[in-house]
């Protein structure tokens, strides 16, 4: 018969294996995001409230929205790595496109946008 230390080490051992493929992919999936924001102006500095920006992962053809707040700001949190158009539309505004936003592994970008009357 095996003694109690043989059994809790191996019991500790199961459930420390356990864990770790538990935890792994939530790990690897946070590892391999990345995000963008930026604020939109017009051509006086003043905020543009109310866009509607577009981004779409170009391989993926994933396609996510979001909307300018009261200071202009936008967010696209926890994106897949990859190649994106951006695209920021505003009534009375010239539609503004960017192509190829490479958003990179753990990547916080910055895309401000001036936009044209």
């Amino acid at each position: 018969m095996r003694g109690i230390k043989t059994v809790m080490s191996t019991l500790l051992l199961r459930v420390g294996a356990c864990l770790m493929l538990a935890v792994w992919p939530i790990a690897v999936w946070a590892a391999a995001n990345g995000s963008i924001v930026g604020t939109l102006t017009d051509p006086t500095g003043a905020v543009v409230s109310g866009a509607t920006i577009t981004l779409v992962n170009t391989a993926l053809r994933s396609e996510y929205k979001t909307i300018s707040n009261g200071q202009g700001f936008y967010s696209f949190p926890n994106l897949p790595v990859g190649h994106y158009g951006l695209t920021i539309a505003a009534p009375g505004f010239r539609t503004q496109m960017k192509a190829d936003v490479a958003v990179d592994t753990d990547a916080a970008l910055r895309v401000d946008g001036v936009l044209e009357l």
